[in-house]
């Protein structure tokens, strides 16, 4: 029944579809009581909220549960509304703007290289840990400006706070540990050493001002602590899917060589049947009417993104992977309106870059998706462990 949906069953999260259909066909919002929030399915009701920063908060947090400890005093730009959200947003918006994020390309292929050739040959591995998750950790650091001299302890850390316990929809005590250290690290060392002059990605956002002003200290630590916790995961576990849709979805005689127009249509259609991100929290500000439903003020809403993204009413024949599907960047993977992903062309940039190198060095894979380890944190769905083989080029 669509009114037992809760992001806390893990059970049912590995295949939400079924639930999520009836919440699309629904129309209108549905309030489930395991979760104690409404449920946004249907595509157009969710573009609506997504649109409507006033009404619909994000102060509360984008996860099911309250944020109860957030830093204080650091605005994160994923947890604040208009106008201070529109403030922030200023600050950054021209630094990640597909022309402008485009010289990242070679880097984010040279830390896939790197990581599988720290791999020594081995055919045998774990996907998600020894490859991708250690290759999307790397990108961020190098997003990040982190020296090599202290990507160690940064490397070790984001593993820590990465590697999620199915059942868990926050940080493991060890990842709250290790997300303190590496929160340390960025305030007390990396900020100061960005603060120094240099033209350099992350040094122009910081000397960018608006109306006369730079990005003060806790303002540009929102930005680190942001990088540093989103888009890692994002990135590894769309990875995973991209590659499970290659060798499950693909006719077997399409080959893994794609142009790159190709690549993007199948990291495109992956984001919109199998996306890492399933939905979005929001908190009414007021009460608000859709579809005939009143939702009062303070409500918790669940913003379906992998409902409204298999919307039969938008997407022809929604269950069925199709890379050729004309519509496909309709999806709502990296969200609409003011929260719009500031990184969807970093993001998109590294898995196409990702899969090139992958397609370049593998020779054949064989990869065991059914028994693979399925994780549920925060927002986030997706592959913690992925055991497999793989003949290197």
């Amino acid at each position: 029944m669509i009114t037992e949906y809760t992001p806390r069953s893990a059970e049912l999260m590995d295949d939400p579809y079924p639930i999520y259909r009836d919440i699309v066909a629904a129309g209108k919002p549905v309030f489930s009581p395991a979760a104690d929030a409404w449920m946004y399915g249907e595509y157009e009701l969710c573009v609506r909220a997504l649109a409507d920063g006033i009404t619909y908060s994000v102060a509360r947090g984008v996860q099911l549960d309250d944020e109860e400890e957030l830093p204080i005093g650091i605005p994160l730009l994923t947890l604040t509304d208009p106008p201070e959200h529109t403030r922030l947003r200023r600050f950054m918006g021209n630094a990640f703007r597909a022309n402008t994020v485009a010289d990242f390309a070679d880097d984010f292929r040279g830390n896939m290289r790197r990581a599988i050739d720290a791999l020594d040959g081995a055919t045998k591995l774990d996907l998600m840990q020894d490859l991708l998750l250690p290759w999307a950790i790397e990108n961020s650091l190098t997003l990040l400006e982190v020296p090599e001299a202290d990507r160690p302890d940064l490397r070790e850390w984001m593993g820590i706070y990465l590697n999620r316990e199915r059942g868990v929809l926050g940080f493991t005590d060890a990842g709250n540990a290790a997300l303190e250290h590496a929160m340390i690290y960025l305030a007390a060392v990396h900020l100061n050493a960005l603060r120094k002059d240099g033209d350099t990605f992350m040094r122009r956002i910081l000397r960018h001002e608006v109306d006369g002003e730079r990005m003060s200290d806790p303002e540009a630590m929102g930005l680190l602590m942001t990088m540093a916790i989103v888009g890692a995961e994002d990135t590894a576990r769309s990875f995973a899917n991209i590659l499970y849709h290659q060798d499950r979805s693909l006719p077997a005689d399409t080959g893994r060589e794609l142009t790159e127009e190709q690549a993007y249509a199948v990291i495109d259609e992956t984001i919109r049947h199998s996306p890492s991100t399933h939905y979005v929290r929001r908190t009414t500000t007021r009460e608000v009417t859709e579809g005939g439903v009143t939702i009062p003020a303070g409500a918790k809403v669940l913003i379906l993104f992998g409902a409204a993204n298999r919307d039969p009413g938008v997407f022809t024949d929604p269950d069925t992977f199709d890379p050729a599907r004309e519509n496909a960047q309709r999806a709502l993977g990296f969200s609409r309106g003011a929260h719009s992903c500031l990184g969807i062309h970093v993001a998109r940039l590294q898995l196409l870059a990702g899969l090139e190198v992958l397609t370049e060095r593998t020779a054949g894979r064989d990869i065991d998706y059914d028994s693979g380890e399925w994780v549920h944190a925060m927002n986030i769905s997706g592959y913690q462990r992925l055991q497999g083989s793989i003949q290197w080029t």
